[in-house]
């Protein structure tokens, strides 16, 4: 049973929107969000228009939700700025302080954080950067400062990213999603916002994806793969539409497997089934042992990492089983001609 009360973060009905757009106009809204985020790493995946922006503003209190309320420890950010020194945060719009060079300005945090923000830019392959002027980084630079800030903040209870691994640079991703994993495994909320799914693939320890401001499903309810997975496409032999179809079915009762489609786009054209795997291994071995029992010949197969399109499609696939009053299985078959 969930203890609500280790939850970090909470947000009840949060109606707002983000200032992050051109002349501070909101790329996206929120629209009833409810969530409980606990200790380690969440990923919130949409685009900034679907409200990803707008949720990470309002979780690193930047922000007031205009209906609702957002609570970090139950206390509101955007009305304590003794909780906001506890909240790293990398926004789209980046705020440094100071008007020297880099070196200054993490010097100036280090020594009220406790820390060398020197050390940890070069950690993160951004030294090149330190005695650049504020002035004249471009807004990826600036960015990669504000992560350097935002994943040294002391003692935090909450780490608000918005898009770490975009447009942010220079800087070592790998050794990004090292902090940020080891963030989370001591106990701190790390809130990744991302229209980019593979960019949290094995790093994220739960999952929600937002759909035009409202939250659609979180975990097992978008059926995410929990580790490595994507798409399988397959290309048949010849014009058989109903080998496709076949396949497709007996793909879908497959468990290691998490939605299946097929389509011909002309009669003459080369059947295409394309297969969501949770785990790639595993995936692999379902379609080809699958492949082998059909008796089916595959001209051509290709492999690509999961997208926020099949996520919102595996979600709605979910929704309508619901609204029908059935369990979706793990290995949904969907199918068109």
């Amino acid at each position: 049973m969930i203890d609500e009360r280790q939850a970090v973060l909470q947000l009840a009905r949060v109606h707002g929107r983000d200032a992050q757009g051109p002349l501070g106009k909101p790329w996206g809204r929120l629209h009833g969000v409810t969530l409980l985020m606990f200790p380690g790493v969440h990923a919130v995946l949409g685009e900034p228009s679907d409200g990803t922006a707008a949720f990470t503003e309002l979780c690193a209190g930047r922000s007031r939700p205009r209906i609702g309320a957002v609570l970090i420890d139950g206390h509101e950010p955007h009305r304590s700025p003794r909780l906001r020194r506890r909240i790293g945060s990398l926004l789209s719009r980046p705020e440094l302080p100071g008007s020297g060079t880099v070196t200054d300005a993490l010097q100036l945090v280090g020594r009220l954080a406790g820390a060398d923000l020197e050390g940890d830019l070069a950690q993160l392959g951004a030294a090149t950067l330190g005695k650049r002027k504020l002035s004249s980084l471009s807004r990826s630079e600036a960015r990669a400062v504000e992560l350097t800030i935002a994943l040294a903040t002391p003692a935090p209870l909450v780490v608000v990213l918005h898009e770490p691994f975009t447009a942010v640079g220079p800087i070592d991703g790998s050794a990004v999603r090292q902090r940020v994993r080891a963030l989370g495994s001591a106990g701190v909320c790390v809130v990744i916002g991302t229209n980019t799914p593979r960019d949290v693939e094995g790093l994220a320890d739960h999952h929600h994806l937002l759909d035009r401001g409202r939250l659609v499903g979180s975990d097992a309810e978008l059926g995410w793969p929990t580790s490595g997975g994507g798409q399988i496409l397959l290309w048949l032999e010849g014009h058989d539409g109903e080998g496709a179809r076949s396949l497709a079915s007996a793909l879908g009762r497959r468990p290691e497997l998490c939605g299946v489609a097929w389509e011909q786009a002309g009669p003459d054209a080369a059947p295409l089934v394309v297969t969501r795997v949770i785990d790639w291994a595993q995936g692999a071995l379902a379609v080809a042992e699958t492949v082998a029992e059909q008796g089916v010949h595959i001209t051509a197969m290709h492999s690509e990492p999961l997208t926020l399109e099949a996520l919102h499609g595996a979600a709605q696939v979910r929704r309508d089983a619901r609204h029908d009053g059935v369990q979706p299985p793990l290995g949904t078959t969907e199918g068109s001609s």
